[in-house]
């Protein structure tokens, strides 16, 4: 599945994006101050 987290690197965001990508989702993260913390292929910044 396809899934777009918004504030992907505040508190909530940061929780769970790793999880998402654990299970197998194509995420695509958008954060006001875009900051690299995750290292998956299958991760997009917006």
């Amino acid at each position: 599945m396809r899934v777009l987290v918004i504030g992907g690197t505040g508190h909530i965001g940061s929780y769970l994006v790793p999880r998402l990508l654990l299970a197998g989702h194509e995420v695509t993260v958008v954060a006001r101050t875009p900051r690299p913390r995750y290292t998956d292929e299958r991760l997009a910044w917006g």
